[in-house]
């Protein structure tokens, strides 16, 4: 199971990045320019982890599921099997939520830089 302490830096300097949004403290290209870096940079470092929260929470379920499915004493349906396995993995899906919001953020925060960079471009060729 993933440790999200361990991602923790990456969470707060997202959360620093979307204060400045919020702030409207991005206001020359350079500053941008360095944000939309950092961004890039912690993209690669929490989509792997996104991506094997997924596999670990889809594993775990199905995992759960035959369990719950194959085991005689509990004679369970598979409507009940499967909700048995979703609430067993409810830790695995805060997991998986918590980096996809986080993903999410960044990739709209790049958007946002890139269309930034774009508008102070049009800017200095006006000028």
């Amino acid at each position: 199971m993933i440790n999200l302490e361990l991602c923790q830096e990456m969470f707060d300097r997202v959360d620093r990045i979307a204060q400045l949004f919020r702030d409207k403290k991005l206001d020359n290209p350079q500053l941008v320019n360095e944000v939309l870096q950092e961004l890039n940079g912690i993209y690669d470092y929490l989509n792997p982890l996104y991506l094997q929260a997924i596999v670990e929470e889809e594993l775990y379920k199905a995992e759960q599921y035959i369990y719950h499915k194959e085991n005689k004493e509990e004679k369970n349906t598979d409507t009940t099997a499967k909700k048995k396995a979703d609430l067993e993995a409810e830790e695995y899906s805060k997991i998986r939520a918590k980096l996809e919001g986080y993903i999410k953020n960044i990739m709209t925060n790049i958007t946002s830089c890139q269309s930034l960079i774009k508008t102070f471009e049009i800017q200095s060729n006006i000028k």
